[in-house]
């Protein structure tokens, strides 16, 4: 007897069914809206769902069941940086599906699948701010010891040469082209 059987099998074996959906999944969190049919979208809806509760979780735990689902490091920091920090507030219910009629070729029902609330995209720090906060946030009394201990690179004749040196000529190597 089939008692509580619930999940479409789709006519695919488990491990396809699997990387399909985690495609389909990475796809999602990727574009925000993908077109698929309609019973693809809702059994997406229950494969998406529960990864966006893991990523307001944000522990080491739940990124690691996320990345064993998802198999892609790059979609799991952005479900959990990005698209979990966009539904903080919100308890459930994070996509929604849009019917969009039927397909040509074999008359299947299709259907968009999206996230509910617009994704707000976080800017990150560029590598100049980064460094100048390391810069300010230094002790004082670090630095003013670091330059007390190190001694002067260059000496004042040094630098003289290297300015006053006249620049090389250099010879062309092939003289039918011209530069």
């Amino acid at each position: 007897m089939r008692h509580s059987v619930v999940n479409n099998k789709f006519r695919m074996k488990t491990a396809h069914r699997k990387a399909t959906f985690s495609n389909m999944a990475k796809s999602l969190i990727e574009h925000g809206r993908i077109e698929t049919t309609l019973e693809k979208a809702k059994y997406l809806r229950t494969y998406i769902e529960p990864l966006i509760t893991l990523g307001k979780k944000g522990t080491l735990a739940t990124r690691r069941i996320a990345i064993e689902r998802l198999h892609h490091k790059d979609t799991v920091n952005r479900l959990f940086d990005v698209i979990a920090h966009s539904f903080k507030d919100r308890n459930g219910g994070y996509t929604r599906i849009i019917r969009s009629g039927k397909r040509r070729g074999d008359n299947a029902n299709m259907a968009y699948i999206e996230f509910t609330d617009p994704i707000i995209e976080i800017p990150k720090p560029s590598k100049k701010d980064a460094t100048s906060k390391v810069v300010e946030t230094a002790p004082a009394k670090a630095t003013e010891t670091v330059a007390k201990k190190a001694p002067e690179t260059t000496t004042p004749e040094v630098a003289e040469t290297v300015v006053t040196k006249a620049p090389e000529v250099v010879a062309n190597d092939n003289p039918t082209k011209e530069s």
